[in-house]
């Protein structure tokens, strides 16, 4: 919840009933999209856990969405209001809860390796664009945004590779039908 309201593309712009997203649907996020993602970005966080532990990880959160939103296109217009949730998901393959999960994956890479969140910024130099062929067969099948466990993976394994924290591509993991 902290991250829904500390965070410009959440706030006012989460669901916090629904588990997905109709296509008219106002909203960019769901929390629980949202709650997913940051469990890939933090891990589980034990219930037991200290006050410092929490607080640590409820900052790392927050600066880290906040400096995704300056990165990808077209979270800082959603943020500012230019851009309608409803036209950003016609568009772009990041205003969906698959890229989520994604980016949150590789923030803990980040996290892991002790990396600046100033990684992030070549996050900008990504075409998020559901048209851009590089989605085909790792998160998209035509004109269909696939929501699997894979998809989920092969995306965060791409958005690695355009960080720099993997050699390559990853493989498609969709075949044509």
């Amino acid at each position: 919840m902290d991250c829904v309201d500390a965070v410009a593309s959440f706030r006012g712009r989460t669901d916090k009933e629904r588990v997905s997203l109709s296509v008219r649907n106002r909203n960019f996020a769901t929390l629980s999209g949202l709650q997913r993602a940051n469990t890939q970005l933090l891990g589980n966080i034990p219930d037991d856990a200290d006050e410092a532990t929490v607080a640590e990880a409820r900052n790392y959160a927050i600066d880290f969405w906040n400096r995704v939103t300056q990165f990808v296109e077209p979270w800082s217009e959603i943020a500012a209001g230019t851009m309608t949730s409803i036209e950003a998901r016609q568009e772009y393959l990041s205003s969906y809860t698959l890229v989520l999960w994604a980016l949150g994956r590789v923030g803990a890479v980040l996290r892991e390796q002790g990396m600046s969140l100033d990684a992030l910024s070549a996050l900008a130099d990504v075409d998020w664009r559901k048209r851009n062929p590089e989605w085909e067969g790792i998160c998209i099948l035509g004109n269909s945004i696939i929501t699997r466990t894979s998809t989920r993976d092969a995306t965060g394994e791409l958005l690695k590779h355009k960080l720099g924290l993997r050699p390559d591509a990853p493989d498609a993991v969709l075949e044509k039908l």
